[in-house]
């Protein structure tokens, strides 16, 4: 009769023995595989607000606002989205309709202002 056992170390060095086989004569007479992680847990995170209640807190606060532009000429149309911390300001305009009609603005950020203005040249 003999015996083999498989061990599982962990990164923590814990010890795990997980297989285990017992023969007669050289021939299988058992195999088994478990490995069992414990303890087990049932902890679940659940954000406390849906991103449309983060959107409209942040817009009653005053440091977010989105509207939109439109003019009879080119762009024709721009999405606004102006975010205001502190004495920092970023006023962004999207332009879906021609690619080089977007603005910014960096108010306090002007190393941000000078990289963007950087990109667009090229």
């Amino acid at each position: 009769m003999g015996c083999a056992e498989a061990v599982l170390t962990t990164p923590n060095g814990t010890n795990y023995h997980v297989c285990t086989t017992t023969f007669y004569g050289y021939k299988p007479s058992a195999a088994s595989t478990s490995i069992t992680v414990q303890p087990l847990s049932t902890t679940l995170t659940k954000p406390e607000k849906t991103p449309e209640e983060l959107e409209e807190e942040a817009e009653q606060a005053g440091w977010l606002s989105i509207w939109h532009e439109f003019s009879w000429w080119p762009p024709w149309y721009r999405l606004h989205i102006k975010i205001t911390i502190d004495n920092l300001t970023i006023d962004i305009g999207f332009n879906p309709l021609l690619p080089v009609g977007e603005t910014w603005t960096w108010q306090g950020l002007e190393l941000f202002q000078a990289i963007t203005e950087e990109i667009s040249r090229k």
